[in-house]
């Protein structure tokens, strides 16, 4: 379990290559739930980088932007009614 509060606010990463995805905002403390929909600016690629202290994710948008993240912390985490595990990925941003 992390050691990082959860959040109302999240961001979540839908992959449909291996190194392409798109970010879903969505909001989880309001009754109901929401999120947007995906548009141009949120299809991202993404390049890692290993370090000896820790691993960093650079994303890199349509619109030519980029943003860099260290890697805190990857927890596992069961899904009901599959046999997949899910993955909640803790990011803090760098620039």
């Amino acid at each position: 379990m992390s050691d990082y509060p959860n959040c109302c606010n999240s961001i979540s990463l839908t992959f449909y290559k291996r190194n392409k995805f798109w970010e879903t905002r969505f909001q989880k403390c309001k009754e109901p739930p929401s999120s947007s929909a995906a548009q141009a600016s949120d299809f991202y690629n993404i390049k890692i980088t290993p370090s000896t202290d820790s691993d960093f994710l650079t994303f890199f948008n349509n619109n030519g932007k980029s943003y860099t993240f260290k890697v805190v912390e990857l927890i596992e985490s069961s899904v009901e009614n599959s046999n997949k595990p899910s993955y909640e990925l803790i990011l803090k941003r760098c620039n």
